[in-house]
């Protein structure tokens, strides 16, 4: 499976091989990064998670809160799960 993610802030990083969003924004990187969005595709077939936003909240000490249109949290999902489900209800 190939991995690729769109309008991921600069501070953030996504690790194909464990399906994992990662980062730590700086003190200027305050604000609301929306549209992000991680597709999947299989060589023939790429499906993608609904788009999604990460606001990053003043401090540096808050985890940044990761949700999308629909509602979900990732806080305690991983985003491979998150994929998977996506797949088996295509």
């Amino acid at each position: 499976l190939t991995f690729s993610v769109s309008n991921l802030p600069l501070w953030a990083s996504f690790d194909a091989s464990n399906s994992s969003l990662s980062g730590t924004p700086g003190a200027n990187d305050v604000g609301t990064y929306s549209n992000i969005v991680i597709s999947v595709s299989d060589g023939q077939d790429t499906t993608s998670l609904s788009s999604f936003s990460i606001e990053v909240l003043g401090s540096t000490r808050v985890l940044p809160s990761v949700l999308t249109e629909a509602g979900f949290s990732f806080e305690d999902t991983t985003i491979e799960s998150a994929i998977r489900t996506a797949l088996e209800g295509s």
